[in-house]
């Protein structure tokens, strides 16, 4: 083959491919930008409106009593808002089955009742605010919390 044969297939491949980028769109002469003075550019703005606040803050409210419940598989009431320094008593009073108080936190006070058997009875002083989630170790997905204000 001689130099020009082969200089000409050369050509002839790399006008193919411009043809081929060109045709396909991985060359496209309309995306290319150039700035000329007084241009103005185009954004997309997002027209979602803004939440708006309802100037409503919800704030725990405290619980009538300092008894939890132990029956029918659940702690009765899930949650007990009380405030500092009171003393929570956790009470078994299903037909049937045992339960127990295991505290889920690390940084705030542990807790831990040990098994409850039917009529037995857990006590525990709240000394730190805060949220303390607890669980049966018997039951584990029976949960309950205590928020400490």
């Amino acid at each position: 083959m001689t130099e020009l044969s082969a200089l000409t297939v050369r050509a002839a491949v790399l006008l193919a491919i411009l043809v081929v980028c060109f045709t396909t769109g991985c060359i496209n002469p309309q995306t290319t930008s150039t700035y000329s003075p007084g241009m103005k550019a185009t954004l997309t703005m997002n027209t979602q409106p803004m939440p708006t606040f309802s100037g409503e803050i919800p704030v725990p409210v405290l619980s009538n009593g300092t008894e939890v419940k132990m029956q029918y598989n659940d702690f009765e009431p899930r949650t007990l808002v009380i405030m500092n320094g009171t003393t929570v008593t956790w009470i078994n009073e299903d037909e049937t089955r045992d339960y127990s108080v295991v505290s889920d936190n690390t940084t705030l006070a542990a807790f831990q009742s040990g098994t409850l058997s039917k009529g037995s009875v857990f006590t525990f002083r709240f000394t730190q605010p805060g949220a303390y989630l607890y669980h049966s170790a018997v039951l584990p997905e029976i949960r309950g919390q205590i928020i400490v204000l």
